[in-house]
């Protein structure tokens, strides 16, 4: 039996989100289901009446209804979900009415700090988007990023996403061949790019290998530059630039018209990691992707408008479109670029208590062990052994290793989990009111059915195995279409 470390109480449970939601589905289909792996169990007995009923809680705003949940659950790849649905991505991440409040706050090392409310972040989505109109960006077209994680990065991808067009982006940590084999494939109208970056304190000028991809890009209309750590009157060296404050339109029609599309139009596009050779594009659909990153952030990660996630990601990976679909559940981002254990491993935890972050990823190569930095709540953190105090709701996560964490340290003030990228984190999820238990990894996600399947693909439940779906559901809706 292993050790037990927590049970949250009842009022922690109650005031889950994902009790809100098993509650909804308990008075819809006159269930009594009292925790997860009922509802869980729900979820793959019932997809179709599963997905209707989140449709429903996370409030998606759309501009025509759906017909039916799905046309063919069981055709992969193929099904179409919530036909006849049209919506638009950027809407439903904007829709929340905290015009004052912060909304972005970017740290750049010990360099910079910005805040943007909500009321900037939608005034420049709007400016943005109606310049990208203006150059005849539209529906379908494709619009890139080489980009640090920049404030300026979240807003581009809003933009995009509000008129229509497909995104995708990665980061200047890569060099400009790496970056033209990613962003090559798509053939986008316009690169948004900058002029330089700090790391370890060093700038570094990004504008020599921003010229090198836009040359070789096809049908590219213009390049965009972000002023951030650079010098912004080089950009003569690239073709076709302009600075990012000269291309933002001057004046916005009233009202602001987001472009509506299919829910199974795509909408962004990422790409793997190039190990096996070409990075291979995945293209993301308006709303698959949108209901399966608030399902992950409203329900497993319990994330409301008064939290505030700090990931420390970069736009080459898909955890960074991750963080910024944290908007649509009403909360803020601290985006933080550079190296953060610079100028010592204390850094980052200095930035979570200055900006209260309420969810925090630290690489988990800058702590091996969590128990071995010395990680307390309100207490001594890392190397240095400062003190800090930490937001009530704090809940650090770390990708890809175990994760061991002391029995006082378990309870709803501090969970350090374990959180998988790639496919396997499709597969497992945390669950926010189930008690904690040592050594026991993340549990299944709504909607779809997971198997331990040996090497023949034979199910092998309560041993070991690799993680597979028995039926995709409905992550058919953001599945990759190669």
């Amino acid at each position: 039996m292993r050790e037990l470390l927590w049970t949250p109480s009842e009022e922690v449970q109650k005031a889950s989100n994902m009790y809100a939601f098993m509650e909804l589905v308990n008075r819809e289909k006159g269930r009594n289901y009292r925790n997860y792996r009922e509802l869980y169990r729900f979820s793959v007995d019932e997809p179709e009446a599963f997905w209707d009923i989140l449709f429903r809680y996370l409030d998606i705003v759309h501009s025509v209804g759906y017909e039916r949940t799905v046309d063919d659950i069981h055709r992969f790849p193929g099904a179409k979900w919530f036909p006849g649905c049209r919506l638009n991505y950027a809407e439903n991440l904007l829709r929340h009415e905290a015009n004052d409040e912060a909304c972005l706050i970017f740290r750049g090392e010990d360099k910079v700090r910005r805040v943007l409310t909500w009321k900037d972040v939608k005034e420049q989505t709007f400016r943005l988007a109606t310049a990208l109109r203006e150059l005849g960006v539209g529906a379908g077209d494709a619009v890139s990023a080489y980009l640090p994680n920049l404030p300026e990065t979240i807003i581009a991808m809003l933009a995009t996403a509000a008129v229509g067009g497909v995104w995708c982006s990665c980061a200047t940590d890569i060099g400009p061949g790496a970056a033209f084999d990613r962003l090559g494939q798509v053939s986008p109208k316009v690169l948004f790019t900058t002029d330089g970056y700090y790391y370890k304190g060093k700038e570094f000028d990004t504008l020599p290998n921003a010229a090198q991809v836009a040359a070789r890009m096809e049908g590219l209309k213009k390049v965009v530059v972000v002023h951030y750590a650079g010098k912004p009157e080089d950009i003569a060296t690239v073709p076709n630039a302009v600075l990012y404050e000269d291309f933002l339109a001057k004046a916005v029609p009233e009202p602001f018209v987001y472009e509506q599309r299919e829910f199974n139009d795509p909408t962004v596009v990422m790409f793997s990691s190039g190990t096996t050779g070409k990075p291979k594009c995945m293209v993301q659909s308006v709303g698959g992707l949108l209901i399966n990153q608030l399902k992950e952030l409203v329900l497993h990660h319990d994330m409301k408008p008064s939290d505030r996630m700090l990931y420390i990601t970069t736009c080459s990976w898909m955890m960074w479109n991750w963080q910024a679909a944290t908007l649509g559940a009403g909360s803020s981002i601290v985006l933080y670029d550079g190296n953060p254990s610079y100028p010592d491993l204390d850094a980052i935890w200095k930035v979570l208590e200055e900006e209260g972050g309420h969810r925090l990823r630290p690489l988990c190569q800058l702590y091996p062990r969590p128990d071995g930095c010395g990680l307390q709540p309100q207490g001594a953190c890392g190397p240095t052994e400062a003190s800090h105090d930490f937001p009530d709701r704090l809940r650090p996560q770390r990708g890809g290793v175990p994760v061991r964490v002391s029995g006082d340290q378990a309870g709803p003030a501090f969970q350090l989990h374990r959180r998988r990228h790639g496919h396997q984190r499709l597969l497992l999820h945390r669950e926010p009111a189930e008690p904690r238990v040592r050594g026991r990894a993340a549990g299944p996600g709504p909607g779809h059915e997971d198997r331990m399947l040996r090497r023949e693909r034979q199910a092998c439940p309560g041993h070991a195995g690799r993680a597979g779906l028995r039926d995709p559901g409905a992550q058919h809706a953001h599945m990759v279409r190669q």
